[in-house]
């Protein structure tokens, strides 16, 4: 499904990467210094001048450098990391490019106590734009 740029400036997500190809492996070059703090991202591709495909959207609870580095590891060292790579190396070797955005989440007071909401709005954002590359399920 696609979100238009409308939308994600709308939700507060702010461009922090781009994907590239590293010879064999994908590899996120930072446009902008990206949230640390817990937040939720998608992997976007542009359609059109205003409008991204969702390919992927994910939790980052330690903050979205560690997450991607984190999917750095995953291109060798996982199954779906490994299947992450081939989907992304087929996507930009195909002409296409891959842009990361971010966004803090929200907290909300649970038994009185802040806690953030980026599982919460992990969800939500499958739910809504139902990224071509999630594979995990949701309750």
């Amino acid at each position: 499904m696609s979100i238009k740029r409308e939308a994600l400036e709308q939700f507060q997500f702010a461009h922090t990467h781009n994907v590239v190809m590293n010879g064999e492996m994908p590899d996120f070059i930072a446009v902008r210094k990206p949230p640390n703090a817990a937040s939720v991202y998608m992997w976007v591709s542009p359609t059109g001048a205003d409008e991204f495909e969702v390919l992927y959207v994910g939790k980052a609870g330690f903050g979205v450098q560690r997450r991607l580095n984190e999917h750095r590891g995953g291109f060798v060292n996982s199954g779906a990391g490994r299947k992450n790579r081939t989907l992304i190396a087929e996507w930009i070797n195909g002409g296409r490019n891959i842009m990361v955005y971010a966004r803090v989440s929200a907290a909300h007071q649970v038994f009185g106590i802040d806690v953030s909401l980026y599982s919460t709005e992990e969800h939500a954002l499958w739910a809504r734009f139902l990224p071509r590359w999630n594979r995990a399920n949701f309750p």
